[in-house]
């Protein structure tokens, strides 16, 4: 009789998959995805053709859900939000993706209210450039830029290409709205959206949440990294007191941020997003950064399946756009709950080729994705698959069939 009923309970779950397989977009799956575009002006070249050819493959893509990271700017932001809302209808960002700026002429600094600035991060940032010069000027030119208005500082931050100060006397301030370079992007309604900063002013770091029935509470974000040499935070503060010690202290800031969003907004089933600019080292030659805080994550109940699924790098030193300056790191993640590793049914890289019409990746990062069986109330086997949630399918689980079809790329 039991041997009857496991059968009985293959051959069910073997028509699932059938199903599933001729419509990948069934609603017991969700792929999320998560890719830093790497869209900064300046320093990563070709931007508005590696946009389009990011446009062109996330229509193509099956991915349900992607956090992007690295999309700077609010006009960046909006062509993606006009480009992909026919596909991706749901958005979320820290700025209104559907409202065009009435003014696009006055520039985000104006001439004497940035001498300060500019004379502090002269002398303060000097034999620095690109975004350790950008950095610097946040981090010893504090308070001059805390008298900025917020397009103008978030133009001096993000004017990444160097030493040009004056770019900023000339761009549009709408074009430097604070983004945080985040966005969310669902074929599934986004509920409950919020925007945050995380308690520090490098970079305008933050984080987006959002849930979605069936999937999740969702966790879009990027975290610091060591962009400038360590003499910037090391000996006595030069003009004022330093944020942080060193950035580590400040990536484990934003780390215990995110821990404290989810113990106190009543998340039920987070799902972190982003780039972490942690991980660990792996085979293929493949090194670890900061991975007392990869560790941190397991050791609070996170787990990253492509980690341990894949293990590929995805920041390069073979991807043409890092220039082969960088040693490869695993540090775009996907991180689910260790009491959820069920619902996983595949993850793998994405975006991670050269595509012919511009020569080159569309970013020097590539992008990670997962597909994972949806949560349902009162779920039975057929509607949960993998995910099991009835104690007749955990008694059965021993015969069920291998579900790493079901989900396509």
């Amino acid at each position: 009789m039991v041997l009857l009923k496991a059968l009985s309970l293959t051959f069910l779950l073997g028509v699932v998959v059938q199903q599933a397989a001729s419509a990948p977009g069934s609603s017991r799956y969700t792929t999320l995805a998560t890719y830093n575009t790497g869209l900064v002006f300046g320093t990563i070249g070709n931007v508005d053709a590696r946009l389009s050819v990011l446009i062109d493959q996330m229509i193509q893509s099956d991915v349900d859900i992607f956090c992007l990271q690295e999309a700077w700017t609010a006009d960046v932001q909006r062509k993606i939000r006009r480009d992909l809302k026919p596909f991706y209808p749901y958005a979320q960002s820290a700025i209104d993706l559907d409202t065009e700026p009435s003014d696009t002429t006055t520039p985000s600094c104006q001439q004497g209210s940035v001498d300060a600035t500019f004379d502090c991060r002269a002398l303060n940032c000097a034999g620095l450039s690109g975004p350790a010069f950008g950095v610097c000027g946040t981090l010893r030119c504090t308070e001059e830029f805390t008298r900025l208005a917020e397009a103008c500082s978030s133009c001096l931050i993000l004017e990444l290409n160097s030493r040009n100060e004056t770019d900023c006397l000339t761009i549009p301030a709408s074009n430097f709205e604070k983004t945080y370079g985040l966005m969310l992007l669902s074929k599934k309604e986004l509920l409950n959206p919020t925007a945050d900063p995380f308690n520090n002013h490098s970079l305008l770091r933050g984080y987006l949440t959002a849930s979605v029935s069936g999937v999740g509470d969702l966790i879009c974000t990027h975290l610091s990294t060591p962009l400038a040499p360590p003499p910037l935070y090391v000996g006595p503060p030069v003009v004022v007191p330093f944020l942080y010690s060193s950035y580590a202290e400040q990536h484990r800031d934003e780390v215990m941020t995110l821990f404290d969003v989810i113990k106190n907004s009543g998340i039920q089933v987070p799902i972190l997003l982003g780039d972490f600019n942690h991980g660990p080292a792996r085979t293929g030659g493949v090194v670890a950064e900061f991975p007392f805080y990869y560790g941190l994550m397991n050791a609070r109940g996170f787990v990253s399946p492509y980690v341990l699924k894949d293990g590929r790098c995805t920041f390069c030193i073979d991807n043409p756009l890092t220039g082969g300056l960088f040693p490869s790191t695993i540090i775009d993640h996907i991180y689910i709950t260790t009491d959820t590793t069920e619902r996983v049914i595949y993850a793998k890289r994405l975006l991670d080729k050269v595509f012919p019409s511009i020569g080159i990746s569309p970013s020097d990062h590539y992008g990670v994705k997962v597909c994972l069986s949806n949560i349902r109330q009162n779920c039975n086997f057929i509607q949960k698959c993998r995910f099991h949630c009835t104690s007749e399918i955990k008694e059965f689980s021993p015969f069920l069939p291998d579900f790493s079809d079901v989900c396509f790329d």
